[in-house]
């Protein structure tokens, strides 16, 4: 089964749970398989990229963001990042 996204951005307050762990370790092998950085981990929500500076083909996670000032910048996630072939979570 392919993954249909090139690249994958998770902003969460809590990286350190196991499940994050093992994505990050999974994603840092597929890194060095591909030679190129395709996962991005940023434990505070305070570091979002706007909708703008998104890579097209993305994965982007929102994890305990929902109550963040940078409101505005999620929102245009969910209501702009398709015209980037941008899906978010």
């Amino acid at each position: 089964m392919a993954i249909p996204f090139l690249h994958l951005h998770i902003f969460s307050k809590s990286l350190e749970q196991d499940i994050y762990q093992g994505l990050k370790n999974t994603y840092e092998k597929l890194s060095v398989q591909e030679n190129k950085e395709i996962a991005h981990f940023f434990n505070k929500c305070e570091e979002l990229i706007s909708v703008n500076e998104g890579e097209p083909d993305s994965l982007v996670v929102f994890d305990d963001c929902v109550n963040e000032r940078q409101q505005c910048i999620i929102k245009d996630y969910f209501s702009r990042g398709r015209h980037k072939n941008i899906s978010c979570v």
